[in-house]
């Protein structure tokens, strides 16, 4: 009897298996990409980075330098406010407020111009990254591919990484684009 009813419960779980596996294949197909990767690997990619990291130790030479400055003139107001008059020091208090306050624009300002040349050189590179993923979902019937992070769990299997990967490539060296990060840099010389 013991044997039986462990025998039913087998095929029953077995049978639920099927119709469950059956059900997923007759349902939409879905995979996953690693969307950071992609964008890490792309063609054109470390020259973005490149060019971008270059860009940003100017901006980062430049604001060292302002605060530099800033530093010196508090200095200079610390050594020297016990023999200025109420008025000049108030006038040097004054000036050091604004010098301050222009590092603080300077600084905000370099930090959307980073953000937006790293929009700027990274654009081109996420467009062939879309595209890529786009060909291959409409060409393969998947209803869905999502980005891996925000999975909790899943089949290896189901990553088109190395796919997306793949096409993204062909198409820079089809004439899709090539270093796009050279072009960005060019043109940002202008």
């Amino acid at each position: 009897m013991r044997n039986l009813v462990s025998t039913l419960i087998a095929l029953v779980g077995v049978a639920g298996a099927t119709t469950v596996a059956g059900a997923q294949a007759a349902g939409p197909k879905w995979a996953y990409i690693d969307a950071q990767r992609l964008i890490a690997e792309a063609p054109g990619a470390r020259e973005a980075q490149a060019t971008l990291q270059q860009e940003m130790q100017r901006h980062e030479a430049e604001l060292k330098a302002r605060q530099d400055s800033v530093q010196k003139l508090i200095a200079d107001y610390q050594q020297q406010s016990v023999m200025l008059s109420p008025d000049a020091r108030k006038k040097k208090e004054e000036e050091i407020l604004e010098k301050q306050r222009q590092l603080e624009l300077r600084v905000n300002e370099a930090e959307e111009q980073m953000a937006r040349r790293q929009r700027e050189l990274l654009e081109p590179i996420m467009n062939r990254v879309r595209q890529a993923v786009e060909a291959i979902r409409a060409e393969e019937g998947y209803a869905m591919i999502i980005n891996r992070e925000a999975l909790v769990a899943a089949d290896p299997s189901l990553d088109l990484t190395d796919k997306v990967l793949a096409r993204v490539r062909a198409m820079a060296s089809a004439g899709g684009g090539g270093s796009t990060a050279a072009g960005a840099a060019a043109q940002s010389n202008r």
